[in-house]
């Protein structure tokens, strides 16, 4: 009975993190797959989610010998509904909108820059917000030290397996509601405005489409879906900590792979791609206690892991540059009553 319930436990944190990634990948594909934009500052809008929601949901620490306090609010502040506190809910709504903001203000003067220098603009964006201002905020974010102690939504004490399991199911529905929303808006008339936009900018502004407005909205609602994730995976792991640890180039780095893998333009791509990454990650972590394989090899297995990854990425851009499940190309049929000469 243990031995089950560790595994339940084991599966259920996994694909928790997984769903969390997939949530991260939707929000790249609203932003690269659909209108184009090279957002390589992922990790800022991430962050400041988790670091966000996770100040909601604790309580202030003031600054001491070995610690130097962050803010929170008072949970006793927060009502609570079948014994849960609304804390959770209210912690992930301001951690889309810290994110939304952040993303409004570096939209401003950025998005008019041609793609690469975009990518350049946003990637020392994102690492100026994480570095410089997560790390010299001290009292306010934890600085270098970060901090833990966050809490879930459902604790069961000893019955890790419950908790696991409860907040699986709890992500898995803020995944599936993320996903139909997007899905629902790729295929509104905005969504395709957004596509004409990517594939030719001029022609869309011949057609009386405000562009940069476009533009401004499928970033700050990808950064806001950013946000909610980063602040699901501070829940996830029960603590935020500074770049050395967390929200490094290598998970923005991770999230382009996830996209590019898949299929950008297509949100059932980027969840696959998501899923052959981490599931890659989770297999070859557990392989070395699964089977008995030699030390040597056991020890190097992280580093086959990426070699692995990086073989794939070169297949897929050889021979597959539309991903595994390639965006679905919508052509106007002909009408039936008109002759084919």
């Amino acid at each position: 009975m243990a031995e089950l319930t560790g595994v339940v436990a084991d599966v259920s944190r996994f694909l928790a993190y997984f769903a969390i990634w997939g949530i991260l990948a939707i929000a790249l594909n609203m932003q690269l797959g659909q209108a184009g934009l090279y957002n390589a500052g992922i990790v800022g809008f991430w962050g400041i989610g988790a670091y966000a929601a996770a100040m909601v949901v604790t309580d202030p620490v003031a600054a001491g010998i070995a610690t130097p306090g962050h803010w929170g609010i008072d949970q006793s502040v927060f009502p609570r509904i079948a014994g849960v506190s609304t804390s959770f809910a209210f912690g992930v709504v301001v951690a889309g909108i810290a994110a939304a903001v952040l993303a409004f203000f570096i939209a401003i003067p950025t998005l008019r820059l041609r793609a690469d220098y975009f990518a350049i603009a946003t990637l020392g964006l994102g690492e100026i917000t994480m570095r410089v201002f997560v790390k010299n905020l001290q009292g306010v974010t934890g600085g270098v030290y970060g901090f833990g102690g966050i809490p879930r939504p459902f604790e069961f004490g000893f019955e890790t397996y419950k908790t696991e399991l409860s907040y699986f199911g709890l992500v898995a529905v803020a995944l599936l509601v993320i996903f139909l929303a997007v899905e629902r808006m790729s295929r509104s008339p905005w969504g395709r405005a957004l596509r004409t936009v990517r594939e030719d900018e001029d022609a869309a502004q011949a057609f009386g489409k405000d562009t940069f407005f476009l533009k401004l909205q499928s970033f700050v609602f990808g950064a806001f879906l950013m946000g909610v994730s980063g602040a699901l995976f501070a829940f996830w792991l029960r603590g935020v900590f500074p770049p050395e640890n967390q929200f490094t180039p290598q998970d923005t780095f991770t999230v382009w792979v996830m996209v590019i893998i898949g299929g950008m333009g297509n949100n059932r791509g980027v969840l696959l791609g998501a899923w052959v990454f981490l599931f890659l990650e989770y297999v070859t972590v557990r392989l070395p206690s699964w089977i008995d394989i030699p030390q040597a090899f056991a020890i190097k297995i992280f580093y086959f892991r990426l070699i692995a990854i990086g073989v794939i990425l070169i297949l897929i851009i050889l021979f597959r540059p539309q991903g595994l499940l390639p965006e679905k190309k919508h052509v106007a049929k002909r009408p039936r009553w008109v002759l084919n000469w």
